[in-house]
């Protein structure tokens, strides 16, 4: 008797250390359910997920809970069935042991062991069913898909699988698989077929090689594959039984998420569009704003500037009843007699405001032209100028900071730094008038002044993108040293490409990013900038116009509609700039 209690206590302390081992399988191993904590939490209340996320032998003590522990040779597998707020949940791995535990509670969970799968797809109170697998190896992938063949044959719903273990070789990252036999409202299914699958790699720069496309498709079956593309590799693999429409295949390429958030994404852009629309305005009014306190404050009046010191008192009434200088400024004013003064509409801010919501900015203070008018006739030029200057900035910066970055430490990258930093050091008033001289005078090559014709435009962009070529010319040489450094370009020699193929195809267009973005704002400097080269070579831009018939001869109001205009040039480069920026670098459009 004796030794037969010691073998039943033997045998209770083995059990013990056996049940133990099991719930720490389920708590304690790392990684190992993350997938199925990560399901349950996105689609199962806060009591369910509480069970979920405890330990083995509280969820089993739960009369409440359905959770069925199986092996039946598939891997890791877990189910979660939704409806409502019902929810059941099959666990299943390899470890024999967990079935011994789960037979323990087979009273009140009901279990069959080679039906378990059968059972679940059959509870017709379920609508859609979510399943997270974690496979070992190919082997048991494809015994898995041939057991959810069988089950999902009589059913008619739209089911979706989540593989995270890399199961094939060659690829890491998340497999999805759509089954149906009918045409779902998610959309991505085309009636009749069977299935999709896609592939979500956990970096766009693992390129699957060939083998391994070949044993993914021997595994599952399927007939047919296409891919989807970014930059830096591939973003997806679409794989069908039967040949999939381009139409599905674009749709799968979305995944299911996109057609469930795509409200919520298009809210998010139209926030986004009135919140850029609003800035614009805001920015815009603060420049009018500023500009015109600023004309407040300039001693002397305008009457008098025009008009000239031997004018009477009476043509001095005249000429401010006709320009509104007779009336307020702004909507309050201060005198030492009244204190403040609440003027109501009746003032020159608010009449000017009213103007710009017509399109009309005045008329000038000396010539009574439309300023609109006088704008228009000289503003094409600037933006001629300084898209020209642009283009050649960029015509010289790109092909010398490359040459510079590719030869780092050498003569050319030396060279390189030592032009762009005259090009930094010299202002806009010196390199002009140096052109002039040497190409003009002296060569006799160019005109000095004048924009008749086409030729008068290269020595007023070569002085204005000097400054700006120099700058990109530093900026592109770091953006190339930086990127050389990337694994992809790694990647790609080892591939075999060429030097030109690597820099030119890879690194530029990454390298390019942040000189777009220099671009936008350096047009702002190209604007100001203007003015001075305008002056030196007579070039009737929108600069001569502001320093000659605005600031010189005091014309308040035309010097109020060029700052508008140039503002709103500034303004709307940079929105254009960021769309050139989203364009360049995908991150930006999927974030």
């Amino acid at each position: 008797m004796p030794k037969q209690n010691n073998l039943d206590q033997q045998r209770t302390r083995g059990e013990l250390e056996h049940a133990k081992a099991v719930r720490a399988m389920f708590s304690g191993i790392a990684g190992r359910y993350d997938v199925l904590n990560h399901v349950l939490s996105a689609n199962i209340d806060k009591r369910w997920r509480r069970k979920v996320r405890s330990k083995l032998s509280d969820i089993l003590e739960d009369d409440n809970a359905s959770v069925l522990d199986v092996a039946c040779g598939t891997g890791d597998l877990s189910i979660e069935l939704q409806s409502g707020s019902n929810a059941k949940v099959i666990a299943t791995d390899f470890c024999r042991p967990m079935l011994e535990v789960a037979r323990t509670k087979s009273k009140s969970i009901p279990f069959v062991e080679g039906d378990a799968l059968s059972l679940a797809f059959d509870d017709r109170q379920f609508d859609a069913v979510t399943i997270a697998f974690g496979l070992r190896n190919l082997a048991n992938f494809k015994d898995g898909l041939s057991e959810l063949y069988r089950v999902l044959k009589p059913g008619g719903r739209l089911v979706v699988l989540e593989f995270s273990s890399p199961v094939v070789p060659g690829f890491r990252g998340v497999f999805r698989f759509y089954f149906s036999n009918i045409l779902p409202r998610i959309g991505g299914l085309i009636s009749g077929e069977r299935g999709a699958y896609e592939y979500l790699p956990d970096s766009v720069s693992k390129f699957p090689d060939q083998g391994a496309l070949s044993d993914l498709m021997s595994a599952t079956g399927f007939e047919s594959v296409s891919y989807t593309n970014l930059s830096g590799g591939i973003a997806a693999i679409h794989v069908g039984i039967r040949p999939l429409r381009c139409s599905a295949a674009g749709q799968f390429a979305t995944s299911v998420e996109k057609y469930q958030n795509i409200r919520g994404r298009m809210k998010y852009k139209l926030q986004n569009l009135a919140r850029q629309i609003g800035l614009i305005l805001l920015v815009i009014w603060t420049v009018v704003s500023l500009v015109t306190l600023l004309i407040e404050f300039v001693p002397g009046s305008p009457a008098t500037a025009i008009l000239g010191e031997t004018a009477t008192q009476e043509q001095i009434d005249n000429f401010n009843v006709k320009h509104g200088l007779d009336r307020p400024a702004f909507f309050v004013t201060y005198s030492r007699e009244n204190g403040l003064v609440w003027n109501g509409l009746n003032n020159r801010y608010a009449e000017y405001f009213g103007g710009l919501l017509r399109g009309d900015l005045g008329t000038s203070f000396r010539t009574d032209r439309p300023i609109r008018d006088m704008i228009l006739e000289r503003y094409p030029a600037t933006i001629k100028l300084a898209l020209a200057s642009m283009l050649v900035a960029i015509a010289i910066a790109i092909p010398l900071g490359v040459l510079a970055g590719t030869n780092k430490g050498g003569m050319i990258d030396n060279a390189a730094s030592f032009i762009a930093l005259l090009g930094i050091s010299l202002p806009t008033f010196v390199v002009g008038p140096f052109l002039v001289y040497f190409f003009a005078v002296k060569l006799g090559w160019l005109a000095a002044t004048g924009s008749l014709y086409p030729e008068d435009i290269i020595l007023p962009a070569v002085t204005l993108g000097a400054a700006l070529s120099a700058i990109l010319t530093r900026m592109v040489r770091s953006s190339v040293i930086e990127e050389l450094g990337e694994d992809y370009v790694r990647t790609a020699r080892a591939k075999g490409l060429s030097e030109r193929t690597v820099v030119y195809k890879h690194v530029l267009k990454n390298g390019l990013i942040p000189v777009v973005t220099i671009l936008g704002l350096q047009l702002g400097v190209l604007l100001a900038g203007s003015i001075i080269t305008e002056k030196i070579f007579s070039w009737q831009g929108l600069g001569l116009l502001l320093l000659e018939d605005g600031i010189a001869k005091r014309d308040y109001r035309l010097v109020q509609g060029c700052v508008l205009v140039i503002s709103v040039t500034y303004i709307f480069a940079n929105s254009l700039t960021d769309l050139v920026y989203r364009w360049l670098d995908p991150r930006i459009r999927l974030s």
